[in-house]
């Protein structure tokens, strides 16, 4: 399942086009979430605070699977809108097998941290690859799930990219005007 992704990227997206499976795609995103969640745990501890880690890896955990399902949704309106075929299987499966070497790179490098000097040079270097691989996963991901070309598949992870910046700074933007509303005297 999960090795598939690193290994052979075309067979795993051929395999999931041909045997459609919500349960192989939930196990992924799974086990993506318990990865970065371990990560976060990992660098909890070495903080000191292993009860703050452990509580702060239960929010990454559930933030993790509420972003695969949400944005696998986001992704299938994007991709139709472009004209692209497809339902929220191929949006959730293609950021669900993205997000596998993404989380792998942030858990090898919160334990490579622990190697003295060295650690976070080669922490940087296996995040730096490992995300690589995994955007071009979601590339490819919705390439193959949508069966649409690669300029489309271009432009949908564009649109959710400024889409997920705008929500950010949209959100943080209402906030501080939220914070400063407070200040004033009324």
């Amino acid at each position: 399942m999960c090795i598939e992704i690193f290994r052979d990227t075309g067979k795993a997206f051929a395999a999931a086009t041909r045997k459609k499976s919500v349960s192989r795609t939930s196990r992924t995103l799974v086990a993506s979430a318990f990865m970065i969640a371990v990560a976060v745990a990992i660098l909890g501890a070495r903080g000191g605070n292993l009860t703050s880690g452990l509580y702060f890896a239960l929010n990454v955990f559930v933030l993790v699977i509420g972003t695969g399902i949400i944005g696998g949704y986001i992704i299938k309106i994007i991709a139709n809108a472009l004209g692209a075929k497809g339902g929220f299987y191929e949006g959730f499966t293609a950021l669900s097998y993205a997000l596998a070497p993404m989380t792998a790179g942030i858990l090898i490098a919160a334990i490579l941290t622990m190697i003295p000097t060295i650690g976070i040079a080669l922490g940087v270097i296996a995040v730096i690859v490992l995300f690589a691989l995994g955007i071009a996963v979601l590339y490819r991901g919705i390439k193959e799930m949508f069966r649409t070309d690669i300029f489309t598949s271009f432009v949908t992870v564009s649109i959710l990219t400024i889409s997920l910046i705008i929500g950010i700074y949209a959100t943080l933007g209402l906030n501080i005007l939220a914070s400063m509303s407070r200040m004033v005297p009324v």
